[in-house]
């Protein structure tokens, strides 16, 4: 894959490889600080394949290294949801599908029977979710 025509995202993907959170990363990549903002372009299909491409590059192509990169997405996804915007919520939507896909990809690489499988411990219970996210009923 090329580099991203404007220098800046090229720079702000580059940062988000080496695993530098993302409203540091826009702020180094010359934007202003803009966290929210920082966290719904880091969810940008563009700047997470760069990434993708940026860090295979870097640390190879190896099963330790997804554990981390889904950790970030996860806590990447927590981060741009607590902003509370619907476009944080879609943003923080493709933090998670990223997340979803790299756990797919370590699914693939770690054979049967091994003992490495890397867990993460949900912040709530499934009934503390439904509390909070499921529908609610009209009067």
């Amino acid at each position: 894959m090329i580099p991203l025509s404007d220098p800046k995202r090229e720079h702000f993907a580059s940062a988000l490889s080496d695993g530098e959170e993302p409203s540091r990363a826009w702020f180094a990549a010359g934007h202003s600080h803009d966290a929210a903002r920082a966290l719904a372009e880091a969810a940008a299909p563009d700047i997470v394949a760069r990434v993708a491409v940026l860090h295979r590059e870097k640390y190879g192509d190896s099963s330790e290294d997804l554990v981390p990169a889904i950790s970030r997405y996860m806590r990447w996804a927590d981060q741009t949801y607590a902003v509370g915007t619907v476009a944080a919520s879609v943003a923080a939507r493709g933090h998670l599908d990223q997340a979803v896909l790299l756990k797919q990809q370590l699914a693939r690489r770690t054979p049967l029977g091994a003992d490495f499988v890397p867990t993460f411990e949900p912040e709530m219970s499934d009934e503390e979710w439904m509390a909070e996210f499921a529908p609610k009923s009209c009067p």
